[in-house]
């Protein structure tokens, strides 16, 4: 089961995804019948310092390109544990903050931290959604369960899986495509999980902004029962006008079909679900559905 479809729950419609892109810049809300269209400030977000993702290791870009299908990943022994287990506890004393003990507290910088400690020591390392692949050959490559459903560091034998052969890393991948109007480089996400927001007063701002200076968009006079959230009568003006506020502050944004994605640099993206099945806006805290790293677009 993928780490993605665990913690974002991804489902883009087949023929009518809409994809819009810019760049320049609680699930509950308070009980109202008249819909909010005061702009909340939108203080800049401060991204927390953490080593710049290196989503292709000068380990990996050694080794010749594999299929993605392996032929066949038994149980042996592991021939890379030790690392492994020393790239975990290295972490740890690089970056405390990611951790509560051995819970982790942010699963996409847990995985590119990994992969980077695990490229420091001259092994080819990648994520495919549940398991760390690791390798420093053609013939072969491990995989390692790192971490519990739970969010808990896994260590030891009990992390080691599979051995696969042949390797199946690193795998021909398609070049990234650039978003429309953003200055920043593309990237693709390693893993995802829920944090802290850093641009949800960005977001909320953006929707309040499109309430009131495009109110045509919205049935002003119906809302979500027991919220503020206001009927959408365009959709595509909707997602377009709300990303055409969040680039003001000089920030990518785009819709890729399902939520709304935001980046104010490349090592990370933030994931909004500011559209509900009904057709309603969604606001506060139970917009935010995930953070990841590297910034998934």
């Amino acid at each position: 089961m993928s780490l993605l479809s665990r913690f974002r729950s991804r489902c883009l419609p087949a023929a009518s995804a809409l994809l819009l892109a810019m760049c320049g810049g609680s699930d509950k809300s308070p009980s109202s019948s008249t819909p909010a269209v005061t702009t909340p400030p939108a203080p800049a977000p401060t991204p927390t310092p953490a080593p710049t993702a290196v989503p292709a290791s000068a380990a990996c870009s050694r080794l010749p390109r594999a299929s993605a299908n392996s032929g066949s990943c038994p149980r042996e022994a592991p021939s890379f544990l030790k690392q492994v287990d020393d790239a975990v506890n290295l972490l740890q004393r690089q970056q405390p903050e990611i951790f509560n003990g051995d819970r982790v507290l942010s699963v996409g910088r847990y995985y590119v931290g990994l992969i980077d400690n695990l490229a420091e020591q001259g092994l080819c390392a990648d994520f495919d959604g549940e398991e760390l692949q690791v390798t420093n050959r053609a013939s072969f490559s491990d995989q390692y369960h790192v971490l519990t459903s739970g969010l808990v560091v896994r260590r030891g034998e009990s992390s080691y899986r599979a051995t696969c052969y042949p390797a199946v890393l690193p795998t021909p991948a398609p070049p990234l495509a650039t978003t429309p109007g953003c200055s920043l480089p593309p990237s693709k996400e390693k893993a995802c999980g829920r944090e802290e927001s850093q641009y949800l007063p960005l977001v909320e701002a953006a929707i309040a902004r499109a309430i009131q200076e495009h109110p045509e968009l919205f049935d002003l006079n119906d809302t979500q029962k027991g919220t503020d959230w206001v009927k959408v009568v365009n959709e595509s003006g909707y997602f377009s006008t709300v990303i055409a506020n969040v680039s003001k502050n000089g920030i990518c944004a785009m819709f890729d079909g399902e939520e709304l994605a935001v980046k104010g640099e490349s090592r990370f993206s933030e994931h909004f679900d500011i559209h509900t099945a009904g057709g309603y806006i969604r606001r506060g805290e139970g917009s935010y559905r995930s953070s990841c790293y590297p910034a998934a677009f």
